[in-house]
């Protein structure tokens, strides 16, 4: 479970920033996010991550056009800017990770560690992650300092939450879905086997009991799923299945549910609490688009190697 634990944090990770309390002095700042410096560790990372996540492992920088560059950049701009804003509205409110914290941090650092077996085994796992221990403690300080954020957010925009609102918010960014999914390499050629099978929503559900990992039914707000099965899922009316959706973490068969009034006095807690967690994201993104990017040579440049 420590394993995969820490290869999760691994995927996931932006480690991006030099937090307050978080930074070594002695790591190069390449990169200025507003008033948040990137070290050159910590800008390789995002450059090679979303190199990979958009172009695949095989692809090399001398291999990308002009317009896979500039798409790279902006990818690569637009998460700097997502991250950065963690800190800057964190300072803003107050909040700062005390030494007891990160001193907790590095405890679970070496926790995870131990998970591997071997000094040898982490090691190489953070290089095939283009990551340093030093960013992925970043990474930790960071999910931290959000989660911090996010529990002063929630407070006030709950108290500011009418249910006249959140009826509003369900009716415009709510919806329901099921999938049947499959999260391994042939996930996409094994649900394109199943596709002429599923006609409707029982035979959907037969299909699903078989062989899907995933058989929740879904109650969503906008920007809780990964991008390709939100944008599948809201494109079906009630009762559409779709074709074979690939995304970031496997392929889906998704059939849209309905989302009436019986179902949304269900699941009422649980919307409520996902749109205080959209009207949270939404501030950051806000921000996020005021931070300015600029590099220290004064040149946009990616670290791709």
């Amino acid at each position: 479970m420590m394993k995969k634990a820490v290869c999760a944090v691994l995927l996931a990770a932006c480690a991006l920033l030099l937090l307050a309390g978080c930074g070594d002095p002695e790591k190069k700042v390449v990169v200025r996010a507003g008033s948040v410096e990137i070290t050159e560790d910590n800008y390789r990372y995002i450059c090679m991550k979303n190199m990979q996540q958009y172009f695949g492992a095989d692809k090399t920088e001398q291999d990308l056009t002009d317009e896979e560059r500039t798409t790279l950049m902006n990818a690569v701009k637009e998460e700097l800017r997502r991250y950065a804003v963690i800190e800057i509205l964190a300072a803003r409110e107050g909040i700062s990770l005390s030494s007891v914290e990160e001193t907790q941090i590095r405890a679970e650092i070496q926790r995870q560690k131990f998970g591997f077996g071997s000094e040898e085994a982490y090691e190489e796992e953070l290089k095939n992650r283009f990551m340093t221990e030093h960013v992925l403690f970043l990474q930790l300080c960071n999910e931290e300092l959000e989660r911090q954020l996010y529990e002063k957010y929630a407070a006030k925009i709950g108290a500011a939450l009418t249910e006249e609102q959140l009826r509003a918010d369900i009716d415009a960014y709510g919806y329901a879905a099921s999938q049947i999914f499959w999260s391994s390499k042939d996930g996409e050629k094994t649900l394109a086997k199943l596709l002429p099978g599923i006609t409707d929503a029982e035979s959907f559900y037969e299909k699903q009991a078989q062989y899907s990992s995933d058989k929740t039914l879904r109650v969503c707000m906008a920007g809780e799923m990964v991008e390709e099965f939100e944008e599948a899922a809201l494109a079906l009316e009630v009762g559409q299945i779709s074709g074979v959706i690939v995304s970031s973490v496997g392929a889906h068969i998704i059939l849209r549910e309905a989302l009436d009034g019986e179902r949304i006095a269900e699941y009422h807690d649980a919307l409520r609490e996902k749109d205080i967690v959209r009207l949270f994201r939404l501030e950051l993104s806000e921000e996020a688009g005021k931070i300015d990017v600029s590099f220290e040579d004064g040149k946009e440049t990616m670290i791709l190697e």
